[in-house]
């Protein structure tokens, strides 16, 4: 079959022979990377399948046809909630060169819920000194819309102190007061590589 192919979540699931729910899950988990139809229904490549099935020693099904080099990695996406609009570009150009990471911007509380639930984000970068959402609110909308993904929260030193670990399950959150944008970009990559060791999920990414 030619490598231009793509799956639907049920014919990978019935080719692996796994159920759907597992599928959808992997997916969610950033362990399977599905290119999304204008509908929003997954759609796996097959070099994307086999490069699963490979990566967790699942035999490689003959109607994958022949082995070919992987699929590119997926990113770990990355959400910053700013009011400001010239936020997420700074960051941007602090980037290293070869970083490999989908870093977006939120600016109004509106788009919040979209962003999370389309994005589903490994990491969400949040300003906690003219917010756009409330620490409560965020972590709430993480609960109800994604996989309950890392926080960062920024503020200074007359910003009220959240919580870090309320109601946010196990997954990492850090707090930051003043910091420079290489701080930012320096606790970025460590929350994004801690969360990587803890799902097995594998990403491209190269840190700092």
């Amino acid at each position: 079959m030619s490598d231009r192919k793509f799956l639907s979540s049920k014919q990978v699931a019935e080719l692996l022979g796994v159920s759907l729910g597992s599928v959808v899950n992997w997916e969610r988990q950033n362990k399977l990377f599905a290119h999304r139809t204008p509908g929003g229904h997954r759609r796996f490549s097959m070099a994307e399948v086999r490069r699963y099935c490979r990566l967790h020693g699942l035999p490689v099904s003959d109607e994958l046809g022949p082995g070919v080099a992987p699929a590119p990695l997926p990113a770990p996406v990355v959400l910053v909630v700013h009011a400001d609009r010239q936020y997420r570009p700074r960051l941007l150009r602090r980037l290293p060169a070869r970083s490999h990471l989908d870093l977006r911007g939120c600016e109004t509380a509106l788009g919040l819920g979209f962003e999370l639930g389309h994005s589903r984000p490994s990491l969400v970068v949040v300003d906690l000194v003219k917010p756009v959402v409330s620490w409560a609110g965020l972590v709430e909308t993480c609960s109800r819309l994604c996989e309950r993904p890392a926080i960062l929260g920024l503020l200074d030193r007359d910003t009220p102190r959240p919580n870090p670990g309320e109601e946010h399950g196990p997954s990492p959150r850090v707090l930051l007061e003043s910091p420079s944008d290489s701080e930012v970009i320096g606790t970025l990559y460590d929350l994004l590589l801690s969360v990587q060791s803890d799902s097995s999920g594998p990403w491209a990414l190269v840190p700092t």
